[in-house]
């Protein structure tokens, strides 16, 4: 079936599928066999064991958050030991299934917590990742999957590049008061949408998610934001987008990120249903003269030729499009506009301008990634 969705590729390290992912949560008096605790120790994990509890470190005393921290490198092991943790699952309209899963690595300052989405009939493939917040002492407390919050500061490398493309092209700017406008079509676990919800800016949001349980799961799992400047349409987003098209409805920036979940596909992002010439001409149509149009591209064999088609293909309908690396692997974005020689090549330095003003912003570092990853010949 041609099922749109955000479908990101996300290859966990062999060294997290351990064989104690399967596992499942470990009940607490299995925790409390973690060697080196003391009885204070025991204390504090039948204290802070409460899925409800909320701790006060600000109350603490000295002596309390020493006995906490000395406690941390245990749980740490814990956590990362029994990694990956089942919190939930959920199948689409076309009884594809998904597994939403918590994941702990590394240790002391290296060590991380991360929420994931991924596609029971391909375990290699992602429906969305999002980092979580490291609290300022890792306690028991933190040993229930859902007391850990969602980092909505931090994005990853094609999301993010997604979002600064409408700043980096001019459709979206620091320096206008008034509302402006966003289109995302495929939602995933929202972490776009989260991030642009937080720019200190007037922006209103159209998100266009074909699957209501995709939805679902973005607001219980991910935080997804709803508030009345974020208007969610469950939809086929080609049918939004001819119907935007027909009315003259214009959007500043538009994020495609709606992809194929068939393993087969061989260009898996974008979906291949929106490379048709008819939606191609929507898409160029509701960004108008000065909007901005990005799409990520993931294809997971043959990936050069294909990336130079798919670009060719919306070449035919923009103005202006650049291909962009953001991967040491070749995966590449795809960004366009309506403007005349307004491409990576001619206006490098005038993007790479306003990519340092987001990056003063928003506390990122775009100007000098992409500046690296994407070298033009004098």
């Amino acid at each position: 079936s041609l099922r749109r969705r955000k479908m990101a590729a996300i290859r966990t390290k062999s060294s997290e599928n351990n064989s104690g992912g399967n596992n499942g949560w470990k009940r607490k008096h299995h925790l409390m066999a973690v060697a080196g605790l003391s009885f204070l120790s025991l204390v504090y994990y039948l204290f802070l064991w409460s899925p409800d509890s909320q701790y006060d470190f600000g109350s603490l005393s000295t002596k309390e958050k020493a006995e906490l921290r000395r406690l941390e490198p245990h749980l740490m092991y814990n956590l990362t030991l029994n990694s990956p943790y089942p919190i939930g699952r959920f199948c689409d309209s076309g009884n594809d299934c998904f597994t939403v899963v918590q994941r702990f690595h590394g240790s002391g300052d290296d060590f991380k917590a991360q929420r994931f989405i991924m596609f029971e009939q391909n375990p290699g493939m992602g429906l969305t990742i999002a980092n979580l917040i490291r609290p300022e002492i890792i306690t028991p407390h933190h040993l229930v999957p859902m007391n850990w919050r969602i980092d909505a500061g931090i994005v990853f490398s094609y999301n993010l590049i997604q979002i600064v493309a409408g700043f980096m092209k001019e459709g979206l700017s620091f320096n206008r008061s008034e509302p402006q406008r966003v289109l995302q079509i495929g939602m995933g676990g929202g972490s776009a949408t989260t991030f642009m919800a937080k720019i200190p800016l007037n922006l209103e949001f159209d998100v266009v998610e074909l699957e209501p349980n995709v939805y679902e799961a973005a607001k219980k799992w991910f935080e997804f934001p709803v508030n009345s400047k974020v208007r969610v349409h469950i939809m086929d987003g080609i049918d939004f987008v001819r119907r935007a098209a027909e009315q003259g409805i214009v959007y500043d920036s538009l994020l495609l990120d709606a992809c194929s979940n068939s393993p087969n596909a061989s260009i898996v992002c974008p979906h291949e249903v929106f490379l048709q010439e008819n939606v191609m001409a929507d898409m160029s149509k509701v960004v108008g003269s000065t909007g901005v149009f990005s799409a990520n591209m993931y294809m997971p064999k043959n990936q050069e030729n294909l990336q130079n088609e798919v670009t060719r293909r919306f070449s035919a309908h923009f103005k202006s499009c650049s291909a962009l690396k953001i991967a040491q692997n070749g995966q590449r974005c795809l960004i366009c506009s309506n403007r005349e020689n307004w491409n990576w090549e001619h206006g490098r330095e005038q993007m790479l301008s306003n990519l340092i003003r987001f990056d003063y912003e928003m506390g990122t570092k775009t100007a000098l990634f992409l500046d690296r990853m994407n070298p033009v010949d004098q």
